[in-house]
């Protein structure tokens, strides 16, 4: 009976341990990742929505001052949860650097918080907050 429990009882403690990591790792079901930029490593999809018309206020800069602009068309979005160890410099940092090599202009920057970026129509949004961060894509109608 002593060889089974010990068994039994590291089987359990083994499972509770990875239950975190099990629990995590699970994007949310139906969601797929940004064509436009790719998840910071080690993140979790933990929700996303889409409207095909829909509207984002951005941050951008204008002159020596910043201003806000609405921007109107096809609304994506992607919440994400970094993994332990991430912070929200190094997200930051990611994102930027993704959006360059993309081919992106950067609009609007205010490390580590908040990040305005566009490539023709396609605008980028990134809304950090350390353990969790918000991608927001708006492809703006063209008149």
């Amino acid at each position: 009976m002593g060889l089974r429990f010990v068994r039994s009882a590291s089987f359990c403690f083994a499972l509770v341990l990875s239950l975190p990591v099990i629990l995590l790792a699970a994007d949310a079901e139906g969601c797929k990742d940004s064509p436009v930029i790719a998840r910071v490593p080690g993140s979790t999809l933990d929700k996303c929505g889409h409207q095909k018309s829909g509207q984002a206020t951005v941050s951008v800069r204008k002159g020596k001052g910043v201003v806000d602009r609405t921007l109107e068309g096809d609304y994506q979005s992607w919440g994400y949860v970094t993994r332990d160890g991430i912070g929200d410099s190094e997200v930051f940092r990611n994102i930027e650097d993704s959006l360059k090599q993309a081919g992106f202009q950067i609009d609007y920057e205010s490390n580590p918080e908040r990040i305005t970026a566009h490539k023709g129509n396609v605008w980028y949004s990134l809304e950090n907050r350390g353990d969790y961060y918000k991608q927001i894509v708006v492809t703006v109608k063209t008149k």
